[in-house]
């Protein structure tokens, strides 16, 4: 039976961690990011928004995605990458902001040098590269703007997007900025940490 959409955000709230706990160990890498307790602080941050995107891919019936034709998928598992590419999209923007974005001082904001950062899309082995169509970019950037995060540096209102004079986005999540810490932390850890069984996951709070 094919799954839907809405199936599919489904699933992924469910995997979302429930319980986190207050006080954990962090890891080395992450320490030159932000003090601890903002560390951990945006990583709640992160889980809430993960259920806010979750709840907007169920509630808004206006977006569908079609698998890719050609493709076949591993073994019974449902991947991102096949059936649903405009979430796998979604997935590498998320990965790509939290690697390549630049934390502000205040920690109000990133920043991504350069749409190449911003559209790049890697393969499950990690082995590949290729990038997101300028389309499916605005698609998804328009989408997570109702999620509530704002990009500043892009016209996503434009039909046609010259992305030549796209020097740097700057990305803002105004209902709580401290998520952008987490997002930092956890797009990293996703980078670095991940493997090709969790790979699938936006961004797991617990990699």
């Amino acid at each position: 039976m094919q799954k839907t959409m809405g199936d599919m955000a489904k699933f992924l709230k469910q995997l979302i961690p429930v319980n986190i706990p207050e006080r954990y160990t962090i890891n080395s890498m992450f320490r030159n990011i932000s003090d601890e307790e903002d560390i951990r602080n945006g990583v709640l941050a992160f889980r809430d928004f993960l259920y806010r995107f979750c709840d907007c891919l169920i509630s808004d019936n206006t977006i569908c995605d079609v698998p890719k034709k050609g493709k076949k998928k591993f073994s019974d598992e449902t991947t991102l990458t096949v059936e649903f590419p405009f979430l796998n999209n979604i997935k590498s923007i998320l990965i790509n902001i939290g690697q390549h974005g630049i934390l502000s001082e205040k920690g109000d904001s990133l920043l991504v040098n350069g749409w190449e950062l911003l559209s790049v899309k890697r393969s499950l082995n990690k082995n590949s590269t290729a990038k997101i169509s300028v389309p499916q970019m605005i698609k998804s950037m328009r989408f997570l703007t109702e999620c509530g995060i704002d990009f500043d540096g892009i016209d996503l209102s434009m039909k046609k997007t010259d992305i030549s004079k796209i020097e740097a986005v700057e990305i803002t999540y105004p209902d709580y900025p401290i998520m952008l810490t987490g997002w930092k932390v956890l797009g990293i850890a996703q980078n670095e940490l991940s493997s090709r069984k969790n790979d699938d996951i936006l961004l797991r709070c617990d990699c």
